[in-house]
Parts: structure tokens; sequence; C-alpha cells
């Protein structure tokens, strides 16, 4: 392959996406920078849905934190709660700023309320698939760190190669355009080459830059 920085206009534009990433590489590789690592695809798990209800006793927003296998458990506690006299701590600041708890005379609300989780018994048969998802999901993220760490030190090279290419599409439309141009002035000028230059030349001064071969015809007049 040619050094990336000797390639034309022409050949920087017919570059396929492929070539552009070979010269990608090996500009990185002249440059000392690692090789873009592959990266696994992400692990997925797939996790049975959850077999059993677990209940416990709700006080207003808050869960009073025990769990019950049975609705009927749940319940006889529930009950003993409604027999017993049961009150409400509130903050309150003192005159000297000091912050303390009173008993508001307000008595709580309970509510028996349950939601789905796993049973011990499924919990057991899942463990070592837990396991091994987990340490998929670690070398996934070593793996994902090392490729960003490349990626980031490649950006340099990336951007360049990226800008050069750009660059040469540019000038291709520039010289596109100022030749349509110029064929309209050509027309105006019917027909005569230099006066059609020089109204191009006065309309846009960057005339000689970008068609560089009209203006080495009309710089020897």
């Amino acid at each position: 392959m040619k050094p990336f920085d000797t390639l034309n206009e022409h050949e920087l534009r017919a570059l396929t996406a492929d070539q552009v990433s070979t010269y990608i590489d090996l500009l990185c590789a002249e440059d000392g920078v690692p090789l873009l690592p592959f990266l696994p695809p992400k692990p997925t798990a797939e996790w049975p849905e959850p077999d059993a209800t677990a209940f416990y006793i709700k006080l207003g927003y808050h869960d009073v934190g025990i769990q019950f296998p049975t609705s009927e458990d749940a319940a006889k506690i529930l009950d003993a709660l409604m027999k017993v006299e049961v009150v409400s701590l509130s903050y309150i600041t003192t005159p000297s700023n000091k912050t303390s708890e009173a008993m508001s005379r307000e008595r709580p609300r309970f509510e028996m309320t349950s939601k789905p989780v796993y049973s011990a018994a499924l919990y057991d048969t899942t463990k070592t698939q837990m396991a091994e998802a987990k340490r998929d999901e670690d070398a996934y993220n070593l793996a994902l760190a090392k490729y960003n760490k490349a990626v980031e030190a490649r950006q340099r090279i990336v951007d360049w190669v990226n800008k050069t290419i750009e660059e040469a599409f540019v000038t291709q439309r520039e010289r596109d355009d100022l030749t349509q141009q110029y064929e309209r002035y050509l027309v105006l000028s019917e027909g005569n080459r230099k006066i059609a230059w020089n109204f191009l030349l006065k309309a846009e001064s960057k005339a000689k830059q970008v068609l560089p071969t009209l203006a080495e015809e009309f710089d020897a007049f």
C-alpha cells in the first residue's frame, strides 16, 4: 500500500471503509499505538421468573422489615399489632435548637402487602448460574475498559485520517462548484475565456487555488 500521506485527492476519495481501517491500523502501528482489541459480545443472562410471594407488614410508606412466606403468618402479626397500643414518633426542634423525638397520639396505619420473590429452592438452583454470569460480566467490563482505552489512544490518528479524506471531498465539491460558475460566466462573456475567468476571480478569490489549471492558463496573458 502507498503511504497514506502520499495519496492524492482521487485516491483518498476512492478509499473503501476497509482500506481506511487498514490505514488507521498501519499508522497506529508506526506510531506505537496499540491495535483495537476485539470486543466480546456483552453477556446476557436469562433468569427465571419469581416463583413465590413474600408478604410483609407496611407502616405508612415504610416496610417494617419482616417478611413472611404466607399471608396467614403476616395476618397474625398484623392482627397482633392492631390489638396493642402503638405510637408514632415525630422529630421536633426544642427552643435550644436541639433535635429530639416526641410520641404522637395519632395511631400508625398498618397494612399487609406482598411482592413476587424467588423461593429458597429456586434461588439455590440458580446460584451457580448467577456466579457464572457475574464472572462473565466482570470479564466483559475488563475487556470493555481495555477497548475504550485503545479507542482513546487511537483517536488522534483516526481524526487526522478522517479529516484528510473529508478535505479531499470538500476540495472536489469546491472545484465542481467553481467550474460550474466559470461555465456560466463563459456564456455571459459570449465564449471569451479570459473575461469569464476575470468574472470568476472577482466573485471567488479562491478560484486560483481551487482551479490551478485555469489559473496557469490565464496567468500567461
